[in-house]
């Protein structure tokens, strides 16, 4: 089609132009450039976790869990834009919640190697920033 369209030849050793074609729910989408995101896991594949929003890094901590595969469901203690975490998982709708719903299996918090809270959780708790020094929590914030 491209071929007929632009009167192009195909050069395959050294391409002027490289097409990509991409087929998702019947349809075939062209394209001549790559993005590159974050990578990681599709969103949804490693089921549903919790995500104590308290403050900005509890924002990182949820798009370390979306690259993990994870869904989120927001269990908001603060009042929180979380706005950033929408970029990071389209096609999936976030709840939020005031109080842990029942049907989670696990809850993401936001310590970090300074500051570790002690919880008092029956579930399994996952902390993605735990390596982290404020230092480089700062740089992910900017970048965010």
């Amino acid at each position: 089609h491209v071929v007929k369209k632009k009167k192009a030849r195909v050069e395959l050793e050294n391409p002027d132009v490289n097409i990509g074609i991409e087929l998702f729910n019947k349809r075939a989408y062209l394209f001549n450039e790559r993005i590159n995101g974050l990578g990681g896991l599709p969103v949804g594949i490693e089921g549903n976790v919790g995500l104590l929003l308290e403050d900005k890094d509890s924002l990182i901590a949820g798009i370390l869990m979306l690259k993990r595969g994870c869904s989120l469901s927001l269990i908001k203690k603060k009042d929180v834009d979380y706005g950033l975490l929408k970029k990071f998982c389209y096609g999936f709708e976030l709840k939020e919640y005031k109080k842990m719903p029942d049907n989670i299996k696990a809850i993401v918090v936001n310590d970090n190697i300074d500051y570790i809270k002690k919880r008092g959780f029956k579930l399994t708790v996952f902390r993605p920033l735990i390596g982290y020094t404020r230092d480089e929590l700062e740089k992910w914030l900017m970048y965010a």
